[in-house]
């Protein structure tokens, strides 16, 4: 007989775990499911995400089941997730995105909560007044285990994960050669886009590494993102010398992950694919300008180097990107120049 662990009222058979959005904060939370499914091996593990990224969490082989939230559908679709969620008595909940919504999703169900710490007061000290109180930098995946410390989950070190979708992988392979891609020569992918303009490294920049890459390794380039980053990439593939494909906004998540698969490397801002291709051990180089590692969401993976402007005093100024530089003078991306990702990007080849 298991013995019953002295945080929870009893061992938990039905596990829920909310974390609605966004693509990398979900990826994040990978290595949380499978450290549940490992300490509770018989309990079912369901995940609450919003519809709209359903993508990121459907083919994690530890969730048995996964609730979506269509948030487009107001009130009413709320209470209904509720009330099914109260249904289902769950014995224990886990808040991984603890913010208004979810907590009134989980409030009054009858399970046991716990939710993770955002370091909130901490946060606004560093961004507002460059008050560094942080003990330690404790990634966003580490967080979340922290929130469950109690039931006695530890970092087992195995990184991120993501499952690629059979269908998926097909249907790329054959885009990319229709493309005339090659999987015997180098392909180098970019992901030039970011929610946030001051998260964009220079659209020249991208092109100046590319171009290098083209005449030194005879790379093809492959570009991805959603259809708001079309204006960045078409400007992109407009300068590249090499042979290109741009797939900004005409694929899905799923299949961004297959087309990552293919990539000898990946250069990205800081974005949700940057952890998609991090949870799939592809070579990446993560370009951070606003925001800092006291923040949570720089990849620790030996796979992935970060180049960011790390002597400027005005950073962080946000925590999530901002539309234009506070400062006017946007330094922490415009002093990253294309030399130092290369030379980064040379290193992690080697």
């Amino acid at each position: 007989m298991k013995p019953v662990i002295p945080a929870l009222n009893k061992q938990p058979q039905k596990i829920l775990v909310i974390r609605l959005s966004s693509i990398g904060d979900i990826l994040l939370a990978s290595p949380l499911l499978r450290l549940l499914k490992k300490r509770f091996p018989g309990a079912e593990l369901s995940f609450l995400v919003k519809k709209k990224f359903l993508e990121a969490i459907s083919t994690n082989k530890h969730v048995d089941r996964v609730i979506s939230l269509d948030t487009t559908a107001g009130l009413p679709e709320l209470m209904r997730i509720r009330s099914f969620i109260k249904r289902q008595n769950f014995d224990l909940i886990l808040d991984i995105h603890n913010n208004f919504r979810s907590l009134f999703l989980r409030t009054g169900i009858g399970a046991d909560v716990f939710s993770y710490p955002k370091f909130r007061w901490q946060r606004f000290l560093l961004i507002r007044f460059k008050w560094n109180l942080y003990d330690e930098i404790i990634p966003v995946y580490r967080r979340y285990l922290y929130s469950v410390r109690e039931l006695g989950i530890e970092d087992d070190g195995l990184g991120l994960e993501f499952w690629v979708d059979d269908a998926a992988s097909a249907r790329i392979e054959n885009v990319l050669a229709s493309a005339r891609f090659s999987k015997e020569r180098f392909i180098l992918c970019l992901a030039p886009g970011a929610g946030f303009e001051t998260k964009r490294w220079l659209p020249e920049y991208f092109v100046d590494v590319a171009n290098r890459f083209v005449r030194e390794r005879e790379a093809q380039v492959l570009l991805l993102g959603d259809e708001r980053d079309r204006k960045i990439t078409r400007t992109i593939t407009a300068q590249l010398n090499g042979h290109f494909l741009d797939l900004s906004g005409e694929i899905s998540l799923m299949e961004s992950a297959a087309a990552l698969t293919f990539a000898d490397l990946f250069i990205t801002n800081d974005t949700g694919l940057m952890h998609l291709a991090v949870a799939l051990s592809v070579k990446t180089i993560a370009v951070f300008g606003p925001t800092t590692s006291e923040l949570g969401f720089f990849p620790t993976a030996p796979h992935a180097l970060v180049v960011e402007n790390s002597g400027l005093s005005c950073r962080p100024c946000t925590h999530i990107g901002s539309r234009k530089c506070p400062k006017k003078h946007f330094r922490c991306m415009r002093e990253v120049v294309p030399e130092q990702v290369y030379e980064a990007a040379s290193r992690l080849l080697a």
